[in-house]
């Protein structure tokens, strides 16, 4: 990557601010920290002052585009040197290089010097046909002899129509090589072109998954994310045929913005080369750009909406200090269950065959009953998988005829098999059977989410749509950028929490959050923040960057249990010595402190201690409220008892759980078998469903209509 000088992070920042409609010193502050090697998380937090209170959403979309723009900086200084080699570098070059916006328009410039192969222009130009180009821009008047001239000297050329057809191939080449050309026709293919797809001869769809697309056209314009996303995995997978098609060719607007007007007496020949240019040069290069341009864009629609999703999944309240069974489902090979303790500890494991084709149901009761007797559970965990629709009736009927005190939760066991067969699962559990393991995450998923789904790789939860179809370095960048956002806003127990939760923590790594760990074991619990210092590979910034989002709750500074960061313990000391309370007094009078600070005049206090209201205010809240983000969404759904889509009826109006979000809708769980649909005709119009709803949130709905035979149940969400 190249090195940028100050001049240059200046006009960036300046580009950046443009674009993204931000104050120029605010974008030159955000590309300061990221220089000097600070995180999102920390910047968000504790540098909002001097970005001017910029949000984590801004600051990603500045850091992408900073990334992306040394990216096009190499690029230029790459291609500026390749062409200074060629010996082709020139004033007008140098101007079009700068004016690039992207890498894209870099290579367009570039493209007529990087190939050595002899085009047809090329061999027109050895036959010195260029002073003949020349002619027919200017002429005022058809004056075929002079381009009869050129006959004269060749052995290819035996008629004016000769000439005619080897100009016409030079012109092509400059049409196509024309950058004003090439934005046009592209913005006109965003705008005009459609995308059409039939189903290719011979074709093998046995489960008619592509049958919407054997005879499908729609606008690129209106085109909805999923749908190219399923197109191009139909035309990957050989079963589709995939056109862009265009209503007419803009040859005439080509050839103005070319600078040739009808009056030209070859302008008859001009569309004849201009059609030329379009069919051979630039439609096909345009159609590969658009259809990358726009799968990126569907691409980034779809990460969206998974990120956003794995957002709320990871901030599902856990449901602490509660003994649960975890039921991993199958058919032939039995259920695996796990029971863990409140810590998420395996107390016991075992196995039941409820199910077809064993279906010992009778020995299965007894399995349960004496799992129950001994340990009382009250709850258990149940995986939405294989068999997760019959597991669950036959708990459901257990529960009602034993007269079980004890709830039931369906959870998502995506990614639990991806754990389960892991390095991680094995350092875990190295002599249980993996079948057992996935158990153990679906339970631990449902007492503490953020704590196991961080084990899995963020890819591998399926909460999104199409994402196998999605860039995979791409989807695993943005996931993981989501998962780091989520750890470090809740923050971590540091004597508690796993290497894998601390590895997201800002400033730590894998390594460092493993040092932690070893600290740990070898040295017992940290008794304060900086203690930090002492672990192996965290010096002065990797303890700046990581300090505030980790808590010490055995430290006798209760500041250490807190968001305030170290190097505003001084601010937080003065306030507190304010209200009555000295240093040696704060931790036996915290619940006192909490009520009473509360009670400060900001205003004054800040003058008087010389403190920024923005710091003041942040400090306060740490002190008195409660910082974790989960207490305040709704505690998961639990039930007793299992609904048949058989007891529903069409007005019933059910209470359930958002447990996906898509583009055309989202899924609800309501404790029955099949999960319902709210179509995002049935919400607010105009909003995207993520913009109404959450994963995990509580919501009413009435049922609008019941496809027992397919089993769907289509679902109103009322406000």
């Amino acid at each position: 990557m190249v090195n940028l000088q100050d001049s240059q992070l200046t006009a960036i920042s300046e580009e950046i601010a443009e674009k993204l409609q931000l104050k120029k010193n605010q974008t030159a502050s955000a590309i300061s920290f990221f220089e000097n090697g600070s995180t999102i998380p920390f910047i968000a937090r504790y540098r909002k002052e001097a970005t001017r209170f910029l949000n984590e959403i801004q600051l990603r979309k500045i850091e992408d585009l900073f990334l992306e723009i040394k990216k096009r900086e190499s690029r230029k200084k790459d291609i500026l040197k390749l062409l200074k080699k060629k010996d082709v570098l020139n004033p007008k070059l140098i101007k079009l290089l700068n004016q690039a916006q992207n890498i894209q328009e870099l290579d367009d410039i570039y493209k007529p010097f990087r190939s050595n192969k002899k085009t047809k222009a090329d061999h027109a130009r050895e036959m010195n046909l260029s002073n003949a180009v020349n002619f027919l821009k200017k002429a005022s008047y058809k004056y075929d002899a002079y381009l009869s001239n050129f006959i004269k000297n060749s052995k290819e050329l035996f008629k004016v129509d000769d000439v005619l057809e080897q100009v016409g191939y030079i012109i092509a080449e400059e049409i196509s090589q024309k950058i004003e050309i090439k934005k046009f026709v592209h913005n006109f293919f965003i705008e005009k072109a459609f995308i059409e797809s039939t189903k290719k001869k011979n074709a093998v769809d046995l489960k008619k998954t592509y049958q919407d697309y054997y005879d499908f056209r729609q606008g690129l314009k209106k085109i909805p994310s999923y749908r190219v996303l399923s197109i191009n995995r139909g035309e990957k997978e050989k079963v589709l045929k995939v056109n862009i098609r265009i209503p007419f060719q803009p040859i005439y607007e080509i050839l103005k913005i070319y600078g040739i007007k009808r009056r030209n007496p070859y302008y008859e020949n001009f569309l004849t080369f201009a059609k030329d240019s379009f069919n051979r040069l630039i439609e096909p290069q345009i159609i590969r750009h658009v259809r990358t341009q726009i799968t990126q864009k569907v691409e980034l629609a779809s990460i969206n909406i998974f990120s956003k999703n794995l957002r709320s999944l990871l901030l599902t309240p856990p449901l602490k200090k509660k003994m649960i069974l975890g039921i991993d489902p199958a058919f032939r090979s039995g259920c695996k269950l796990a029971l863990i303790d409140e810590n998420g500890f395996l107390i016991t494991h075992n196995k039941i065959f409820p199910n077809q084709p064993v279906a010992n149901q009778e020995e299965s009761i007894k399995i349960m009953n004496s799992l129950y007797k001994k340990y009382k559970f009250p709850l258990i965990a149940i995986g939405n998988g294989t068999a997760s629709r019959e597991t669950t009736d036959f708990i459901s009927n257990w529960i009602e005829l034993e007269k079980i005190e004890t709830s039931f939760i369906i959870t998502s066991e995506s990614g639990a098999s991806v754990y389960s067969a892991s390095e991680i699962a094995i350092e875990e559990f190295p002599k249980l059977d993996l079948t057992y393991r996935s158990a153990i995450s679906i339970a631990r998923r449902v007492l503490n989410p953020l704590d196991e789904f961080v084990k899995i790789p963020p890819e591998a939860i399926g909460i999104g749509m199409y994402q196998h179809d999605i860039t995979n370095n791409l989807l695993i960048q943005h996931l993981n950028r989501e998962v780091e956002s989520v750890v470090n806003l809740i923050g971590v127990d540091i004597n508690t929490a796993s290497k894998f939760l601390l590895q997201y923590i800002s400033g730590l790594s894998k390594s460092t959050a493993q040092n932690i760990v070893d600290y740990r074991d070898r040295f017992g619990v940290f008794k304060n923040r900086e203690q930090l210092l002492k672990v192996k590979g965290i010096g002065s910034k990797a303890y700046e960057l990581s300090a505030g989002f980790c808590r010490v709750p055995q430290s006798d500074n209760p500041l250490d249990d807190t968001i305030i960061h170290p190097e505003s313990y001084d601010e937080a000391f003065k306030i507190l010595e304010l209200i009555g309370f000295s240093k040696s007094k704060i931790k036996a009078n915290w619940s006192k402190i909490k009520k009473k600070i509360e009670l400060i005049n900001y205003q004054k206090t800040c003058t008087k201690l010389n403190i920024s209201e923005f710091k003041f205010k942040q400090i306060v809240q740490a002190i008195s409220a409660n910082n974790d983000p989960r207490d305040f969404i709704p505690q998961p759904l639990l039930t007793n008892k299992l609904r048949s889509i058989k007891d529903l009826s069409v007005g019933l109006v059910l209470q359930g759980s958002i447990t996906n979000i898509v583009d055309f809708g989202a899924f609800v769980y309501m404790g029955t078998k099949v999960n319902g649909m709210i179509h995002k005709s049935q919400m607010k119009p105009n909003l995207h469903p993520l913009e109404q709803l959450f994963i995990g949130q509580i919501v009413k709905v009435e049922i609008l209509n019941i496809d027992i035979e397919r089993e769907r149940i289509g679902l109103k969400l009322i406000y």
